[in-house]
């Protein structure tokens, strides 16, 4: 079990296997294919089982970089 902490606000997708979280109290399984989003200062903790795998992004450190198809005047 992971204990109970908060961070920045992190989006996952779960890849492989299945994870349950308590974030701010409410439980939610996420498995294979599933999205989840921890709003940022949240407390939250988790059981991972065996064989999971995501990918998260932290949302506050993402770096957009927009470019546009027309050409400057």
């Amino acid at each position: 079990m992971v204990p109970k902490y908060s961070h920045v606000d992190p989006v996952g997708i779960v890849l492989e296997g299945g994870i349950k979280f308590v974030i701010d109290g409410e439980k939610q399984t996420y498995t294979k294919g599933d999205r989840y989003y921890i709003p940022e200062g949240v407390k939250h903790s988790g059981v991972i089982y065996g064989g999971y795998a995501d990918i998260a992004f932290l949302m506050s450190h993402l770096v957009i970089i927009r470019k546009s198809k027309e050409k400057k005047r």
